[in-house]
């Protein structure tokens, strides 16, 4: 997943407050959406669960990306 209205989920998702589980399986995220992703985890402070499936992208780059961020 790769658009204008990823990136505009990853915003969201950056400043979201009360969000503490997402589940993300099964929706085709790519590398450049995975690098959105990690920007907004990085921001995130309160979400502890993140599920994901993609064939394009796992949990652990999101991760280790996100790392790279900070």
């Amino acid at each position: 997943m790769d658009s204008p209205a990823f990136t505009g989920f990853c915003d969201a998702l950056a400043s979201n407050k009360s969000l503490i589980e997402l589940d993300l399986r099964n929706n085709d995220i790519s590398h450049v959406g995975g690098t959105e992703l990690a920007a907004a985890l990085k921001r995130n402070v309160t979400l502890r669960v993140l599920g994901n499936s993609s064939e394009n992208i796992t949990t652990s780059f999101i991760l280790i990306h996100r790392s790279s961020l900070e």
